[in-house]
């Protein structure tokens, strides 16, 4: 039966109820190759004298205990059809498993192909292995046989089967059994007695996996296959856990230490339900590390993490496990990874461009698969704890320090307390800072400093009157606010006429904070902006267009209508013409500006709008703004606007089906106000 059949009489057993639009929908098939796709599987059933599926107005039904016949009827099935990737795990694990010759017959016999197939499956089977270093030998008294590392054959072997089980879903899946059947009931009821004395609990899919491949590997060792003294030369951090003590009393309790270790590692690997704490020693260090690379997560992506403590120990229950997974490169296999990549590339790229701390600790390079795992994790934590305080930071810094790295980092650390609303990249010094190549907008130095960008002077250490006086410049700066006439004595001055003040530090502390409220920082002011004489246009193109072109396009209309000058455009075509990853607003808008104090221009946003999308540094968007101010303070209402688009998904889609600038014109504008009336 092929993928195609097994997964839609999977569904259909599963629901009981399917409809023909609902099959169209999820396996973009069409209506005749659905109806071929159920005959198919009518005549597997039928020759195994199972219910059959039947169709009744458009819509597809099966029987409940359809599924338990078909998992009872499996043992006693004498042939199969599997498809070609099945066949070369089901090889490997043949060979792997015999206990007499394996010949191109026993092969054809098994797997119910041709010969000519048979053939040409062992040689893609055989590129296949030489990618990890193993290769197949055919002798007439040994038949087929796989040479190489001992190691690396039960690499394979062991991710055979989880490549197997992931295909069938149930622990019968290997119904023509291996060869090692004879200790696997033994096998199971050794790991369960392990649960019980580690008060842990198997998920379903490591639990099966686990017994077919353990007892696989005892068969091997029976066979006088071990690994050589040089693959777990230092396995005592194994020989001290809690699994390596639990194999006594079990079939694996007189297997020599290294391969005691081997089995222990394995069940340490092993994905479990529930789990005790791991050592304080280890708890601490890959809690430090995981915490370093949520800040750089942050970083990375101007994601504020909410609830970061809960996500840590989401991240921390996963990485026990895994723990000993990356450290000796256990095979691991991701059955989400391709929809991972597919429908979360922004955030996925963002976990392995801030996964360094966990690979400095792991002292290897994490897998992608691991990666996957960890963006789902990070994502499913943002869409749980999507709330009105999840917001983008609004400003990228840098601490310069050169007094060593303790100062650097006490330094770094009081800054991150003291502007949650700030990006900071990690401390540096001075001659690091002279070669800094990435985007930023303030620097924080302990001493004077020569830059194009802003420099505050600070202590290492800031008390919290500091504090305050630093914040309000900060955000002077950022937002170009004044608070000249201001003058917070007299507003202390004028309370004292009135009331008794217990704690005048505190007091002129707070005011001065007040001024600049903590949260809401990028929305202070944005709606009192008179934006009554905005310049706004929108340009709609219907075909396939350069970046080159667009980038004329958008700045020519404004060019032309006198927003901007010449020296504008010659500017931004060479800040732009590389297309940069960070003026992009949500992976979905490309934002264009340039500094108002160093080019004459107009308040103004021009909208474009391509329908059939562009490439932009790696990613398909439909949208570029131009966004234009003769200050840096009047555009943030229009850019306040232009977030919240990027960040509406369904909108974004909408904008993208409109066939005509009026019609994208009058969807924007019953956007916005219905956002002012919200």
């Amino acid at each position: 039966m092929t993928n195609w059949n097994k997964e839609i009489l999977l569904k259909i057993i599963k629901e009981g109820l399917v409809s023909q639009k609902d099959l169209r929908k999820e396996f973009s098939l069409t209506d005749r190759q659905i109806s071929y796709a159920i005959s198919n599987i009518n005549i597997n059933l039928k020759a195994q004298n199972l219910p059959l599926i039947i169709l009744k107005n458009k819509t597809y039904s099966a029987k409940r205990e359809l599924s338990s016949q078909i998992i009872t009827n499996v043992e006693g099935t004498t042939k199969q059809f599997f498809p070609p990737e099945e066949r070369w795990i089901l090889m490997v694990i043949m060979i792997l498993s015999r206990t007499e010759p394996i010949y191109l017959n026993d092969i054809i016999a098994t797997l119910n192909i041709s010969k000519n197939t048979a053939l040409a499956d062992l040689k893609k089977l055989k590129i296949t292995l030489i990618k990890v270093n193993l290769k197949i030998n055919f002798s007439r008294r040994n038949g087929y046989t796989i040479v190489g590392s001992e190691w690396e054959k039960r690499m394979v072997l062991y991710q055979s089967f989880k490549k197997l089980y992931a295909e069938f879903n149930f622990e019968d899946c290997v119904f023509w059994s291996t060869n090692s059947e004879n200790n696997y009931a033994e096998v199971k009821r050794d790991l369960v007695n392990i649960e019980s004395k580690l008060c842990r609990k198997f998920t379903d899919d490591a639990f099966f996996v686990l017994a077919r491949f353990l007892s696989t590997v005892l068969h091997r060792i029976t066979q006088g296959k071990l690994l050589n003294n040089t693959n777990l030369a230092s396995d005592e951090e194994i020989k001290q856990t809690e699994e390596y003590t639990a194999l006594k009393k079990t079939i694996f309790s007189n297997l020599v230490p290294q391969e005691k270790s081997f089995v222990a590692l394995f069940i340490l690997g092993a994905n479990i339900k529930r789990q005790k704490a791991i050592t304080v020693s280890m708890q601490t260090q890959l809690t430090n590390a995981l915490w370093e690379f949520l800040n750089e997560f942050e970083l990375r992506s101007f994601i504020v993490l909410p609830d970061k403590k809960n996500l840590l120990k989401k991240l921390m229950d996963h990485f026990r496990p895994a723990y000993f997974r990356i450290k000796y490169k256990l095979p691991e296999i991701n059955p989400m990874f391709a929809e991972i990549i597919d429908k979360y590339r922004s955030l996925y790229e963002f976990v392995l461009q801030s996964i360094g701390p966990l690979n400095k600790f792991f002292g290897t390079t994490i897998s992608a698969d691991e990666v996957a795992f960890v963006t789902i994790f990070i994502g499913g934590h943002l869409v749980q704890n999507k709330t009105d305080e999840f917001k983008r930071k609004i400003g990228r810094a840098i601490p310069v320090c050169p007094n060593g790295v303790s100062a650097s980092k006490l330094l770094e650390s009081n800054l991150r307390a003291a502007f949650p609303e700030l990006s900071f990249y990690p401390a540096c010094s001075v001659r690091e800072y002279q070669h800094f190549i990435l985007p930023y907008d303030l620097v924080f130095s302990t001493v004077p400093l020569k830059s194009t960008r802003t420099v505050f002077v600070v202590n290492e250490i800031l008390n919290e009157h500091s504090i305050a006086q630093l914040r309000n410049d900060v955000f002077k700066k950022l937002f170009n606010l004044n608070f000249a006439n201001v003058d917070i004595q007299e507003i202390i001055s004028t309370v004292g006429r009135f009331a008794e003040i217990k704690d005048k530090r505190g007091l002129e502390n707070g005011i001065t904070q007040l001024l600049i409220p903590k949260n809401n920082l990028s929305e202070s002011g944005i709606h009192s902006n008179n934006n009554t004489n905005v310049y706004k246009k929108l340009i709609f193109v219907k075909h396939h267009m350069p970046w080159n072109r667009i980038l004329e396009k958008v700045v020519m209309l404004a060019i032309q209508d006198q927003v901007v000058r010449n020296d504008f455009w010659f500017e931004l075509k060479k800040e732009y013409v590389k297309q940069p990853e960070y003026i992009l607003l949500n992976r979905k808008i490309a934002l264009l500006h340039l500094n108002p104090d160093l080019f004459k221009q107009k308040l103004g946003l021009i909208f474009l709008i391509s329908k059939n999308g562009l490439e932009y540094a790696g990613y398909k968007i439909h949208f570029v703004a131009l966004l234009t101010t003769p200050n840096k303070t009047d555009q943030l209402q229009l850019l306040y606007e232009l977030k919240h688009i990027a960040e509406d998904e369904p909108f974004i889609k909408e904008l993208i089906q409109v066939s005509s600038s009026e019609e994208a014109i009058e969807k924007i504008k019953n956007y916005t106000t219905k956002k002012e009336e919200d």
